[in-house]
């Protein structure tokens, strides 16, 4: 992207990305009492505080300014449906497959704020990389989850996944235990 983007278009980016950490936040955060797993629930609660840092500080460094002609909201990042799904999986092995496969991989396809400054640049930067670090989190837990589950609970997180898949419109499975952590 080059940095030199008209203002309106580094607000609307800005407000699109706040917005979708501002619902991983959420969504995660309603998963949390739900695990059973001491350590996933330790994971998914840092996981939705860290995202709703991210909420924060995009929106502080986002530009201020008092006349910006009236424009459409910004395309969301993540989408209402597909928010709705990933929030119904019930499974916590299907949970952080789609934390892991569809948020977070979204907003790294989405890439990094840029275009308003080194302030915008720098709270890009720093979102973009705490995303590596969370991944890198969550591929150690998947892979010991994965580890421990039965042939049932293997079944029912690749059917909850299935069916997401079909929502967010790539195919989503398990991934086999090697390939956990490596990407």
């Amino acid at each position: 992207m080059s940095p030199h983007r008209p203002l309106v278009e580094v607000v609307a980016g800005l407000e699109a990305a706040a917005r979708a950490e501002a619902e991983i936040f959420e969504v995660v955060g309603r998963w949390v009492p739900t695990v059973s797993e001491p350590a996933v629930k330790i994971a998914l609660s840092i996981h939705s505080r860290r995202h709703g840092d991210h909420a924060v500080a995009l929106a502080a460094v986002a530009p201020q300014v008092v006349a910006i002609p009236p424009r459409p909201p910004p395309a969301p990042l993540l989408g209402e449906p597909l928010l709705a799904a990933v929030a119904g999986l019930g499974t916590t092995l299907a949970r952080l497959v789609a934390l892991d496969r569809v948020l977070l991989a979204r907003l790294a396809r989405a890439g990094a704020p840029t275009g308003a400054g080194p302030a915008v640049a720098r709270c890009g930067a720093l979102v973009a990389a705490d995303h590596q670090a969370l991944a890198a989190d969550l591929g150690e837990h998947l892979a010991r989850l994965l580890a421990a589950a039965g042939e049932a609970e293997r079944r029912a997180a690749a059917e909850e996944l299935a069916a997401l898949g079909t929502v967010a419109g790539e195919e989503l499975a398990l991934p086999p235990s090697n390939l956990i952590g490596g990407r």
